[in-house]
């Protein structure tokens, strides 16, 4: 009896200063573990990518107010230009992320030009992406072993048939297995975030090489605004190119009646018939009806114009993306830090575990 009530002392009444006597009776052990995973976190940091971190912050502003001022809108009205106001159609920020996963978008994107270290020109970033970008080696470790799996399943799979369509048909948009490839790196390398609040946009991009990170967040943003700017002004645009074929006709007809009313005129200065005067009045109506239509089309003309750039927002540049100086990983202090601490975590457990183990072996046994 006096031997159990030992064993449960030992094992459960034990205050911090014996547990610390137990452990230093095995700080070599102790030791040895802190060692081992140092090492282990300096393999890791030798063996991973540095990566640099580029990022951008920007506002959109649209014209939200449709009408202008009191003396503007007489001054419009009396050159016959419609200034009266529209609901708007513009796409707000919280859609823009929609604008990024587009296929549109992250085809053109695959197109843009990044520099890399070494060499004397840009290249294109499906290129870098497909031929040029760095893989650590505990990538690719971890590809050979966790991936190997899908890697023979995909040896295994029907070679990718891209569907046959023109290209002067832009009403499909498709991804190759090798564009699908280079995106999956690609967008795991960059996020856009829309701050709902203050209303800016941010765009951060991470990258194995500085420069590349930085043109690569402003490929990004320029890319993107373009992308807005297309999608808000597509509707005034059809109707400026709508209204400008119909000006533009409108504008041919008004000068071939007016020619031929002077041409008339001209031919019958000293002729005085009711056949004369007859062709002479419809003329004059003909050219008449023509010249209004011009007129009102040339209003509705200028109108479609101020709604187009009504329509384009205007993009203020917070904070431009610039070239990172320090790496933004790996982060070897922290990350040393925490290889030491989950060494130390353990060994202490090892060390406990052999200390107690074999009494609460017995206990259990008995």
């Amino acid at each position: 009896m006096e031997k159990e009530t030992k064993a449960e002392h030992s094992i459960f009444d034990l205050d911090t200063f014996e547990l610390l006597k137990v452990l230093n009776k095995s700080k070599k052990t102790l030791l040895a573990f802190i060692a081992v995973f140092f090492t282990l976190g300096v393999i890791v940091i030798l063996l991973s990518i540095t990566q640099y971190t580029s990022n951008s912050i920007f506002l959109a502003q649209f014209s939200t107010e449709k009408k202008v001022g009191k003396r503007i809108s007489k001054i419009a009205t009396m050159m016959g230009v419609n200034v009266g106001g529209d609901e708007s159609n513009n796409i707000l920020p919280m859609h823009y992320p929609l604008i990024v996963e587009s296929t549109p978008f992250k085809k053109e994107l695959l197109k843009t030009k990044i520099p890399v270290k070494g060499r004397d020109s840009s290249v294109s970033v499906a290129y870098y992406v497909n031929h040029l970008r760095k893989t650590s080696a505990l990538s690719t470790v971890k590809s050979y072993t966790l991936g190997l799996p899908s890697k023979i399943v995909g040896l295994f799979d029907r070679e990718e048939k891209t569907p046959f369509i023109s290209e002067t048909d832009t009403n499909y948009h498709f991804l190759t297995a090798k564009e699908k490839g280079a995106l999956g790196y690609l967008y795991s390398k960059f996020s856009v975030n829309v701050n709902d609040v203050d209303g800016y946009i941010e765009i951060s991009t991470t990258f194995p090489e500085a420069k590349a990170a930085a043109k690569l967040t402003s490929n990004i943003q320029n890319l993107l605004q373009d992308f807005i700017i297309e999608y808000n002004i597509k509707k005034a645009r059809q109707e400026l190119e709508y209204i400008n074929e119909r000006f533009k006709e409108a504008e041919n007809d008004y000068f071939n009646k007016r020619t031929a009313l002077s041409n008339f005129k001209d031919r019958n200065i000293n002729v005085v018939s009711n056949v004369a005067l007859n062709r002479l009045e419809q003329l004059q109506t003909e050219y008449s009806l023509s010249s209004n239509i011009y007129s009102q089309l040339a209003g509705e003309l200028e109108t479609a114009k101020l709604n187009v750039k009504k329509d384009t927002p205007v993009f203020t540049i917070i904070k431009p993306a610039t070239v990172p100086l320090e790496p933004a990983s790996p982060q070897k202090l922290l990350l040393l830090l925490q290889f030491v601490s989950v060494g130390l975590l353990v060994g202490v457990f090892y060390i406990f575990f052999n200390h107690f183990y074999p009494e609460i072996k017995k206990k259990m046994m008995n």
